[in-house]
């Protein structure tokens, strides 16, 4: 008589344990990575090398042993950092990382001679351990990496990549009543650091970089001087340098490392952390397959496109200028304000007589300092300084060249515009509406991303990496969208169609999860006396919920596939409509199930927390859950949006 099969564990999920079943599937998912990372949080790094090896590829130096050649940095945990020389080719040129045990050097073949141009990548994690990669921004480092390119199999990264720029924002966000949810896309705050000296500008981009964040952790300065080097258009200098500038990235490592040590220890206290962990695995594993083809296609024709459009917009500001007596306006002559009659938060001319303007000495700039009046500063309650202005600069008002712009990722203020907190004359809009159709094809990253073959026969198949920074689940630049949005989301005309551009090699179906926005939207949108919360707090709100949403997606997915042995499939999607899966052929319909269960646990938790629907859900897990364990969500401070209109709230 044959046995029976063990009788598989039934758990029921209701009101008040759905949060803390969330909590517990994504500490057990990524319970692997949170050991290695916390570690490595504690350990003393090896000494730095005093000479680095001029020869392609990855060395290892240990204290007290001589470099040795490797094919890869072999430890579970490392920092990890890239220097580009960017005028030259977007490919690596050299890179350092390392681990509790030894440093590693990688050089490209292109510095020695060994290749006419750049065109190699970096070997990290080619056998798909599990391994945590540390870096500044990985949405700039994960796309040089080799092995996020495998075609061998479509079976998920191993690798965990960490950034700490989301980790400076992650433990900078306090849960309790009066405080955002955790995965909220902090990039949106409206004024930065809580104090309103400046908006969307270089000047808030800078404090995320590496020196701001290191000197924030230790109070020291790192010195930068030598970036300069990599800026060159020949690569000689670099390699008359080579030992410095081989430390030079060292030292970056160093101080990330520091950075990584100091907020890590910060993110462990707060409650959400395993829920964030799970959600930076797996935004590490989301790649593109399409046709060479007609991916250069789609590119040059949407590439046309935005340059005709552009031209257009240049005409009719030239010719509104003509009509007023300023015969060569462009979007960035200083006096495109008044002609456009450009105003903040519909109130706030950029010529009204409180503005005051301060010629620049560069570009003609123009500085427009704004004092808020208390009724704006109620509907706006993120600014706690009510004695500081907004500034803005009449530079940043328009993106003043794409081309530069796609090189350097020059931050405009374009999201003012897309959210309605710049505006102008009515019988101007439409050159705002192209204005924003343009931009949303010159701000993706598809012009810059590296397509590698899939070496197969069939289609022409080649694979790109999305340039995201898997921290925070969208975004853990907090003032400027434009820079680091997932891929292509937000297409306005041109670019559109994005998703149908991908492939599904042979073997292979896709499976796709419909984004409910309809029923995001309802959490807020249908609450009590919304007459009374500003603006901003529902926008906010509502965004956060979103965000909330796909973020529950990607941790039920990965957890469900887990269990059914699903273990060949790739996140492939840009997070507007759908969820977008590769799957194997033979597990498409098993796939589309567990798709369906996904939906159903994330409506579950979410009328849970908003309408405290009292039901219960019954699903087959090991996990074992009291029945009337409560866990605070990160989402309980939008359950009553009015409750928020007057608090302030300090992100930092």
């Amino acid at each position: 008589m044959a046995s029976e099969a063990p009788a598989k564990q039934k758990l029921n999920i209701n009101e008040n344990n759905i949060t803390t079943y969330v909590n517990e599937v994504a500490k057990r998912r990524s319970q692997a990575y949170f050991t290695r990372a916390d570690e490595f949080s504690n350990v003393k790094l090896p000494r730095a090398p005093a000479k680095w090896e001029f020869q392609s590829g990855w060395y290892k130096y240990e204290t007290g042993k001589p470099p040795i050649k490797v094919p890869f940095p072999e430890e579970d945990a490392i920092v990890f950092d890239t220097e580009v020389l960017y005028k030259i080719s977007p490919y690596p040129t050299l890179a350092t990382a390392v681990s509790s045990k030894a440093w590693y050097g990688w050089v490209s073949p292109y510095l020695v001679g060994e290749e006419l141009n750049p065109g190699t990548l970096i070997p990290l994690n080619p056998e798909n351990k599990d391994k945590v990669i540390v870096g500044h921004y990985n949405h700039f480092d994960r796309v040089m990496v080799k092995d996020e390119y495998d075609d061998t199999s479509f079976q998920n990264s191993n690798s965990c990549h960490l950034d700490i720029v989301g980790l400076h924002y992650f433990c900078n966000t306090k849960i309790d009543n009066k405080m955002p949810n955790t995965l909220d896309r902090i990039r949106d705050p409206l004024f930065h650091k809580n104090n309103s000296n400046s908006l969307l500008g270089k000047e808030n981009n800078k404090f995320h970089m590496l020196s701001k964040l290191y000197f924030l952790v230790t109070k020291r300065q790192l010195s930068k001087e030598l970036r300069n080097l990599f800026g060159n258009t020949r690569k000689e200098e670099v390699v008359e340098n080579f030992q410095t500038a081989m430390s030079y990235c060292a030292k970056d490592v160093d101080a990330t490392h520091q950075v990584f040590t100091n907020f890590w220890k910060k993110c462990l206290q707060n409650p959400h952390f395993y829920k964030y962990l799970s959600g930076v695995k797996l935004l590490g594993n989301h790649k593109m397959i399409v046709n060479k083809s007609q991916w250069d296609e789609y590119n040059k024709s949407n590439d046309d496109k935005s340059k005709k459009l552009l031209e257009n917009i240049n005409k009719r500001v030239r010719g509104i200028g003509r009509d007023y007596g300023f015969p060569n306006t462009t979007l960035e002559s200083p006096e495109i304000a008044d002609l456009l009659g450009i105003k903040f938060l519909k109130k706030y001319p950029l010529k009204d007589n409180k503005i005051v303007r301060n010629k620049g000495r560069f570009n003609q700039n123009i500085t427009y300092s704004i004092k808020l009046d208390e009724s704006t500063l109620k509907d706006y309650p993120l600014v706690t300084d009510k004695s500081s202005p907004i500034t803005l600069n009449s530079k940043d008002l328009f993106l003043r060249d794409y081309a530069t712009y796609r090189k350097q990722y020059h931050t405009d203020y374009r999201d003012l515009w897309i959210n309605g907190i710049l505006t102008v004359k009515p019988e101007y809009q439409d050159i705002i509406d192209d204005y924003l159709n343009f931009t949303s094809w010159e701000f993706n990253k598809c012009h810059d991303a590296f397509l590698l073959s899939q070496n197969s026969k069939q289609n022409e198949l080649s694979t790109f990496l999305p340039w995201i920074i898997p921290s925070v689940f969208e975004n853990s630049e907090p003032t400027s969208n434009s820079l680091h949005e997932l891929i292509l989301e937000n297409f306005v005309d041109i670019g559109k169609g994005i998703e149908d551009q991908l492939v599904a090699p042979k073997g292979y179906e896709f499976v796709s999860l419909r984004i409910d926005n309809d029923f995001i939207e309802s959490l807020i949108n249908k609450q009590d006396n919304l007459q009374n919360v500003g603006p901003y707090l529902i926008r906010d709100g509502l965004k956060s919920c979103k965000v909330g949403y796909l973020h529950r997606a990607l941790i039920h997915i990965d957890n469900l596939f887990g269990k059914k042995g699903i273990k060949e499939y790739q996140l492939m999607s840009t997070f507007k409509d759908r969820f977008i899966i590769l799957v194997k052929e033979t597990q498409q319909q098993e796939a589309d199930e567990l798709l369906k269960q996904v939906d159903n646990l994330i409506k579950f938790e979410f009328n849970s927390i908003f309408h405290n629907e009292q039901n219960v859900l019954i699903i087959e897990d090991e996990l074992e859950l009291k029945p009337d364990t409560k866990t605070i969500s990160e989402f309980d401070i939008y359950k009553d949006m009015k409750s928020l209109a007057s608090e302030p709230r300090r992100l930092y």
